[in-house]
């Protein structure tokens, strides 16, 4: 899924890109009876600096990427994820 969208900060706009890539066994998602579907999540985003950098109209490029996937049972977090997920 890509995304172009527009930040906002300081009274100036932004335009970024996005790109978030969902990938999961086809026949876990075709499944008619399932309940749960183990997927894997990557995520990238590219956009000019924030204001607060004072980098003014230098050319810039910033860069946020991130991977994930996703447990059927919340067993498999660390203690510390599991009890923040808990109480929040």
């Amino acid at each position: 899924m890509a995304v172009r969208d527009e930040e906002h900060e300081a009274g100036k706009t932004r335009v970024a890109d996005s790109l978030a890539t969902f990938e999961a066994p086809v026949d876990d998602v075709l499944a008619p009876k399932g309940t749960f579907v183990p997927v894997s999540i990557a995520y990238q985003k590219t956009a000019p600096w924030f204001p607060r950098m004072k980098m003014d109209d230098r050319p810039s490029l910033r860069l946020w990427q991130f991977k994930g996937r996703k447990f059927a049972n919340p067993k498999f977090l660390s203690q510390e994820l599991t009890e923040r997920r808990c109480t929040e």
